[in-house]
């Protein structure tokens, strides 16, 4: 009869246009049926953001999961941009960087995007040394958020190495734990309330390690045990009581053992519980302590769920210790959903994490001329791609064909088109084994993803941060095309009125001119691929007199970042824990050629670079710079407090005001250019300079600077660059043009030569279009090796859907 209830209740709402939400129990809330009267302030919010920061993500798939030095190393790129995975129009230029084991960019080329895909290859030369490279790509509009970059290690061994053959055989050393942590669901553990805490145990090479344990608490009574399920991950149910605390004692494989506090349960409290074992729906229950629900019954509360770049608030009052709801699974879209409990001020009180799989990626179907082959033999391979909805489908294909006898990699641990997408760029840590949750999905590895839900947090954007409008501008804009930036000035620092810069190549002559605006700035964009190269920068004020100061800010690399690769192999022994937070170096010059018949007054300071006051202002009464910053680490208030001279701090509600002694109020805040910054939230590490002008100096920002001027300027904005008078000479490096992967033909019209065919990448072809209804055809030619070929094709189509599928035969 409760089930009947349950039904009787969904159909209902469901019928009312309820967008995804159903409640199944008798404190229906009112709000639900009427329009919402509620403060929505965090959808509000939410909407702005996405509307200013278009998520675009990156995904490589390469030949073959790992090299040998003297390989060629071919990739194909897909650049996606929103929430729906449609092939970003945004940006026209990739970056993408080999960085070796000592954290060394070891290549960087840039990539033309067309309709946001690009393909690219690194020869890997004999000066390299074996190991575990980081291959890392990016946009200009990706540097915004550097951690949404797309990074994966790939081994390269040597083939003369007798015990690292280009197979890559593992050999994993001791797994010792370094860390263990509990997380219970929805944040918090509340007396009263029966939670499931999730834990991982992570051994030093980066992945999970085998652990049980039991809970105890402060009178040493036994009240749960623990066991891990799946790579270091489990769960346990607890019931904290009032007064108690509680600890868990685990025991690892290796003999380890450990002991570990859990958060103090909190006296009064609300936490959000989710079952996601259904089919169709995902079983919410919004648990209240009774001391909680007492001091706020009847209160308006909200649940947001945020799915694929859309969100939906459902508004309800606090009237009993349970209130269950149910999510409708297919009005969300596959990959990670997100469901926030708010108070009615926009406070967000339990969140949890949910993977909505609802099998709608592209059905790819691969048929070959034959069963079986033999070696060299033409193979035939007609593709076929539908969507969900059994309609062809048009897009953008890429195929690997591999010798699996030579190089073999379990599925599982693929880094795969659906698994970077829809499931790791979203989460914050590394995923162990990332394709088996895609791989051969059941009812089992879809409980274990959801252990992956409870113990990653979301790492797109904080609810907190969002409410309070602490996300601003976007400083990197997106790159469209090759371009060149700088600034010219007169001599003296002053701005030059009606000033122009003009572009030059010794082949072509005057390529382009542009203006110098009023803030000293210049830009020159669309630079066609075949003018790159050896390029010469000529400045002149209204007068044509080119006596002015002109300065190049070169493309600097961003410094790479050590990610834990998941294995530690006899490839990679001591790779680096995770650096959550990737920093951006400032860039090397770069070397200008004199003309012959120029005379360039051109420096190069002795430390390589300068910094330049981002704020435009004159001359500072005080410079702190990043080496002294970062002496003290935390917030840049607590770095710079009693260490800049006449100047103290205000704190109210949170937030630090700089203030001069002598002054009667705060002083202007100018961060990275943008006047008015709030100074809460910067990092000590984050900064390269901190200038503090007052009176005379601050005398160019008017009245707004009369109480002083604080200029900071991060190492985002700081750049190196080369400075001369008058004509610059600069290197601009193109786009790459990718090699052609060579695949030897056996037919008739070509002679077969006697060499053996030891290719381990058989066939790579990095865009296959599909027609109108949906098909392409591939062909090409087996090497020598016998055994079993694996073919991998991936892709998206046209309408952001995204396809993989693997296909073997045998060769004899």
């Amino acid at each position: 009869m409760k089930n009947l209830h349950r039904l009787i209740k969904t159909i209902g709402l469901l019928m009312a246009l309820v967008p995804c939400f159903c409640f199944g129990q008798t404190n229906v809330p009112n709000s639900i049926d009427r329009k919402d009267t509620i403060n929505h302030d965090v959808i509000t919010r939410l909407k702005a953001y996405t509307s200013t920061h278009l998520t675009e993500k990156v995904y490589l798939q390469f030949d073959k999961p790992y090299y040998a030095i003297g390989d060629t190393m071919y990739f194909k790129a897909y650049v996606t941009m929103g929430e729906h995975h449609q092939l970003s129009q945004l940006s026209g230029v990739l970056h993408v960087d080999l960085v070796d084991e000592q954290n060394t960019l070891s290549q960087s080329i840039k990539l033309k995007l067309n309709n946001g895909v690009a393909w690219g290859d690194f020869v890997l030369l004999d000066t390299l040394t074996k190991g575990n490279y980081q291959v890392r790509a990016y946009t200009a509009w990706m540097e915004n958020d550097p951690g949404s970059f797309f990074n994966q290690y790939i081994q390269v061994g040597s083939v003369q190495t007798a015990n690292v053959p280009e197979s890559g055989t593992l050999h994993p050393k001791p797994n010792k734990v370094i860390d263990i942590q509990f997380m219970p669901e929805g944040g918090n553990l509340v007396v009263g309330i029966k939670s499931k805490v999730a834990f991982k145990a992570v051994g030093k090479n980066g992945l999970g390690i085998d652990v049980k344990g039991i809970v105890i608490d402060n009178d040493n009574k036994q009240v749960a045990e623990l066991a891990s399920s799946h790579l270091g991950m489990g769960s346990f149910y607890l019931e904290p009581q009032q007064g108690k605390s509680y600890k868990v004692k685990t025991s690892y494989g290796n003999g380890n053992e450990n002991v570990t506090e859990l958060p103090r349960p909190a006296e009064q409290g609300i936490m959000l519980e989710a079952n996601n074992d259904s089919v169709s729906l995902v079983l919410l229950k919004i648990k209240a302590n009774e001391s909680y629900l007492q001091a706020n019954k009847n209160k308006p509360y909200k649940l947001l769920i945020y799915s694929g770049g859309k969100a939906t608030m459902v508004n309800f009052n606090l009237d009993s210790t349970v209130t269950n709801m149910d999510v409708v699974k297919r009005k969300l879209f596959t990959g990670v959903a997100r469901l926030t409990l708010f108070t009615a001020d926009n406070e967000p009180l339990s969140e949890r994490l949910v993977f909505v799989q609802n099998y709608d990626q592209l059905n790819m179907d691969l048929q070959s001329d034959k069963q079986k082959y033999n070696k060299r033999d033409k193979v035939t391979i007609n593709l076929g791609v539908k969507s969900r909805a059994d309609e062809a489908s048009t897009g953008h294909f890429s195929i690997a064909v591999i010798d699996e006898t030579k190089v073999q990699q379990d599925e599982d641990d693929a880094h795969t088109i659906l698994s970077d997408l829809l499931l790791t760029s979203d989460l914050k840590g590394y995923i162990e084994k990332p394709n088996y949750y895609f791989n051969d999905i059941n009812d089992n590895k879809l409980k274990e993803l959801d252990l992956v839900m409870l113990t990653h947090g979301y790492r797109k954007f904080e609810w907190q941060k969002l409410v309070n409008g602490a996300y601003g501008k976007s400083w990197y804009q997106p790159e469209t095309s090759l371009q060149i930036n700088g600034s010219a000035t007169m001599l003296g620092g002053r701005r030059i009125k009606n000033g122009t810069v003009a572009l030059l190549s010794l082949k072509n002559g005057i390529l382009a001119t542009r203006k110098i605006d009023d803030k000293g700035n210049f830009i020159f964009n669309n630079l066609p691929p075949e003018d790159t190269g050896k390029l010469i920068l000529q400045a002149q004020n209204f007068r044509g007199n080119n006596i002015t100061t002109l300065i190049y800010y070169g493309e600097y690399p961003i410094s790479a970042t050590k990610i834990n690769p998941g294995k530690e192999t006899a490839l990679a022994q001591d790779i680096t824990a995770f650096i959550e937070n990737e920093k951006l170096q400032q860039g090397v010059p770069l070397n200008g050629k004199a003309l012959k018949e120029v005379k360039i007054k051109a420096y190069k300071p002795d430390n390589d670079y300068e910094t330049v006051s981002l704020a435009g202002a004159g001359n500072a009464d005080q410079v702190m710079h990043a080496d002294e910053i970062s002496q003290v680490s935390g917030l840049l208030v607590y770095s710079l407090w009693g260490r800049l001279h006449g100047l103290t701090f205000i704190v109210s509600n949170g937030h630090f005001f700089p203030k001069l002694v002598a002054a009667g109020g705060p002083m202007l805040v100018i961060y990275d250019g943008v006047e008015g910054s709030d100074m809460s939230t910067v990092s000590s590490e984050e900064v390269a300079t901190v200038e503090v002008l007052r009176s005379g100096n601050a005398a160019i920002y008017g009245m707004r600077g009369g109480n002083g001027v604080l200029v900071i300027t991060s190492k985002h904005m700081d750049p190196k660059y080369i400075k001369a008078v008058g004509i610059l000479p600069i290197t601009l490096n193109g786009f790459y043009k990718a090699r052609e992967f060579y695949a030897p033909r056996y037919d008739a019209s070509h002679i077969e030569n006697g060499h053996r065919d030891l290719r381990s990448t058989i066939y790579w072809k990095p865009e296959l279009a599909t027609d109108k209804d949906g098909k392409a055809t591939f062909d090409y030619f087996n090497a020598d090796g016998t055994g079993t070929y694996k073919v991998i094709i991936e892709g998206i189509d046209n309408n952001g859907n995204l396809g993989r599928k693997t296909f073997s035969y045998q060769v004899e």
